[in-house]
């Protein structure tokens, strides 16, 4: 049998000797061992990017369809505020302000959407661009000490997990609460929760309204 590569054994010990031994490692330094990182890595991160590209387009298409729906809402939510604060706040205020972010649905988000929509190719070319340097990073990867590596993919790994985690559950918990808007915000609760402390605060303030002003999920009072 060849020689295993293992720690702390010669280098001429047979495969059996260092199984028995319990120490055996696999030989990173092959071709072939190499190519099936690569191959492995550059699947993942192009199925991540698909995934990524199918939940925004799902949320861009979604938020179009459905945005009749968040401008009654934002109609309905002014209209009870307006009666919670009729001895307190004047009509007009409230007329003001739901004409201003009615103004906002249709003009500044619309135009953003199709813009999104209609460039989403280029986006798709930006992120093969990506992939590729990915890729020559790999086959050169960056001198840095193996105590330091190490310590990044851990982190990065266990850090990616809790994101992952923590997106499903918002984008589960958004999904039954009838919300159009669930596939973008598990994209935007991932990359919010990389931010140490208020990520996961942001992205539930970012939520609400989606939520709030969704006059498909019922009244103001229901919402």
């Amino acid at each position: 049998p060849s020689p295993a590569i293992v720690e702390g054994l010669p280098e001429d010990t047979s495969l059996e000797q260092a199984e028995e031994s319990g120490t055996f490692e696999v030989d990173r330094t092959s071709p072939i061992s190499w190519l099936l990182a690569i191959l492995l890595v550059a699947t993942l991160v192009m199925g991540g990017l698909c995934g990524v590209g199918v939940l925004l387009t799902l949320a861009a298409n979604s938020f179009v369809q459905n945005l009749n729906s968040y401008e009654q809402g934002v109609a309905e939510l002014i209209d009870w505020l307006r009666e919670m604060t009729r001895r307190q706040v004047s009509p007009e205020f409230w007329d003001e302000i739901r004409e201003r972010i009615q103004d906002f649905l249709r003009t500044f988000l619309a135009t953003y959407v199709e813009s999104f929509l209609s460039g989403f190719s280029a986006i798709l070319f930006q992120l093969v661009l990506f992939l590729v340097y990915l890729l020559f990073w790999l086959f050169e990867p960056i001198p840095v000490s193996s105590p330091v590596v190490e310590v990044f993919k851990t982190y990065l790994f266990l850090k990616s997990l809790i994101c992952l985690l923590f997106a499903a559950l918002m984008s589960g918990t958004l999904f039954c609460l009838g919300c159009k808007l669930w596939p973008l915000f598990f994209v935007v609760t991932f990359m919010l929760n990389y931010i140490p402390e208020i990520g996961a605060l942001i992205s539930g303030l970012v939520s609400l309204p989606a939520v709030l002003l969704d006059a498909s999920a019922g009244g103001p009072q229901e919402r």
